[in-house]
């Protein structure tokens, strides 16, 4: 039961978190629309977090940071459980997203077509 009511409450979080994204999230999101031909997923639950952008076939995870998750504990914890869900994860700061974004998507892109995580 108490797994049921923590999934109800992540989902409720993804929504109130899709409804007002960053303006680095709106861009990515465009992005992604258009390019490498998946189906892209945008603040989804996984476990007990909620994550960025997820191409669940691919088993990709994509996030946008800023300035308030650097060196974080909590984010390391994170990471670490998603790749022991066999996710790869990428992370990207917000200037990345805005000032380079051709590198942004080059590394998707590379993750995408390279081996499996």
């Amino acid at each position: 039961m108490a797994s049921q009511s923590r999934h109800r409450h992540l989902t409720g979080v993804a929504r109130r978190l899709r409804r007002d994204p960053t303006g680095e999230e709106r861009l990515l999101r465009w992005w992604l629309r258009g390019s490498f031909g998946l189906h892209w997923r945008r603040r989804a639950p996984i476990g007990r977090y909620v994550v960025d952008f997820v191409a669940f076939e691919e088993r990709i995870v994509v996030e946008v940071d800023g300035c308030q998750h650097a060196d974080s504990e909590r984010d390391r914890i994170r990471r670490s459980w998603l790749r022991s869900q066999r996710l790869a994860v990428l992370r990207f700061w917000n200037d990345d997203i805005r000032l380079q974004p051709g590198v942004v998507m080059n590394a998707i892109e590379a993750v995408i077509e390279g081996p499996a995580p």
